[in-house]
């Protein structure tokens, strides 16, 4: 089990640091001119962290859109970057990375615990079905590969 555990970590970590490492370019650019005005450089609100940014971001709409967690995100840029671009991809890149490792992590719960309901199901039905007279007759006699052939072939599914 440890060793399926480490190695879910592991490909989660591999892919995020693909990732990581596929944006690195994204360095290089500046800003854009399609709404990086509106949100950071004509946006006095993102200036400084304080009570009135968590005011604003929770209750009021700005540029169209209501969307706090990017006004927060965006003062937070603003507060270790300033208007360094790179610095502000490079906060994205490290968020594109960690959104990867959790959607890694949470596809491969999602599907081991899929598989293991799915097994875990089929077995129960079987346990309650093994002693019934009529299977435990079944069951006796040769012909009763065919059922056995059966619960083999789910299992290997």
């Amino acid at each position: 089990m440890r060793k399926v555990l480490k190695s879910k970590y592991g490909v989660a970590s591999a892919v995020s640091l693909i990732t990581f490492f596929v944006y690195l370019g994204a360095l290089q650019n500046s800003f854009v001119d399609w709404d990086d005005g509106y949100y950071i450089f004509e946006n006095p609100n993102i200036r400084s962290v304080n009570a009135h940014l968590f005011r604003w971001a929770f209750l009021e709409s700005y540029a169209s859109n209501w969307h706090p967690l990017t006004w927060l995100s965006h003062a937070l840029d603003y507060a270790l970057w300033g208007l360094n671009a790179a610095g502000h991809h490079l906060t994205n890149n490290i968020l594109h990375a960690l959104n990867t490792l959790l959607v890694v992590l949470l596809a491969t719960r999602l599907l081991t615990s899929w598989q293991a309901g799915k097994l875990t199901s089929y077995h129960d039905l079987r346990l309650k079905t093994v002693d019934h007279p009529r299977r435990v007759s079944q069951d006796s006699s040769a012909p009763a590969d065919p059922p056995a052939v059966g619960d083999s072939r789910f299992v290997l599914i």
